[in-house]
Formats: C-alpha cells, structure tokens, sequence
C-alpha cells in the first residue's frame, strides 16, 4: 500500500501512518471506490455455475423419487440390480476369467513338465524293449539276406555286446 504524504498543520507522519493502519485493518480504501466498480462477490460471479448445480440437484432428486418405492414404483430396485449384475458379469468374465485362465494353464504347463521328468514306469520300459527286440529281430533277417554276410553277423555282435 503506498500512501502519499503531505505536511499539514497539526497533522505528523506518525498520525498518518495510523490512518493508514486502521484504514488498511477495516478492510477498506484509502479512496472511498463507487459500487459499480468494485469487485463482485463470489456469488455474483458464480451465479451461473450455482444456478445450473441447483438446477440439477433438483431434476436429480425428482427422477429418484419417481422411480423410487417412495412413489410406488420399483424403477430404481431394477435398475440397480440390474447394473449389480453387469458389474458382477463384467468383473467374472473380464477379470476373474483370464486369471483363472492364466493359473489353469500354468498348472498344465507345470504337470506337464513334471511328467517329462518323471521316472518311467515298469510298463513302459517292457514295452519300449519288446519294440526294440522286435526292430532287432527284423534288423537281423534283413542283414542275413545281405551279401556280405560275416560283416553283418560282426556288426550284430557287436550291437548286442553294446545291449547288454
């Protein structure tokens, strides 16, 4: 706040500078501002904003009470059950489904490679050497229609020594 001084008679700076505060404590002007011009309250200037949120608080408030069990009506039960349901629905299929879909084939990823290392049973082992035995015999009967039969009969010892 600036205030212009000036000597009058029977007035010292020290009196002017209390003017200046109790002017500045009241909350006024050092020069009396007309009506016109002075800054609107805030109610002035939000008048529109104000107007148009009471305006729809009570458009808001008469939808509710005509669907409402207030006035009879069961409107507002259906739709809320209604959208309790599409959120329900929305949340199980796209956000509990994937995940359940995700864990269920980690587990499958994860039986599967637990299977791949696990210890071959008995069963299997008597099959895979009665396959292997059968392939031999055959291997033997095609070597011994062969011409060179005394290279054939060495490389099939040979294959059995290696077997056992």
């Amino acid at each position: 706040m600036q205030v212009d001084y000036e000597e009058r008679a029977g007035r010292s700076a020290e009196a002017a500078l209390q003017y200046v505060d109790q002017v500045g404590l009241k909350g006024g002007y050092l020069v009396k501002i007309p009506k016109w011009a002075q800054k609107p309250g805030k109610l002035e200037r939000n008048w529109i904003l104000i107007t148009t949120g009471v305006m729809i608080t009570g458009w808001v408030t008469n939808l509710l009470y005509k669907n409402s069990r207030l006035n009879g009506s069961n409107n507002l039960d259906n739709f809320l059950t209604r959208a309790k349901d599409s959120v329900t629905t929305m949340v199980r299929e796209n956000v509990w489904g994937p995940i359940a879909k995700l864990g269920n084939e980690l587990s499958e990823r994860r039986s599967d490679a637990m299977r791949k290392h696990n210890l071959v049973t008995p069963d299997v082992v008597a099959l895979s050497k009665r396959s292997l035995d059968r392939m031999l015999h055959d291997f033997e009967q095609e070597v011994a229609r062969s011409k060179d039969v005394e290279a054939s009969r060495q490389l099939m010892q040979d294959l059995r020594n290696a077997g056992e």
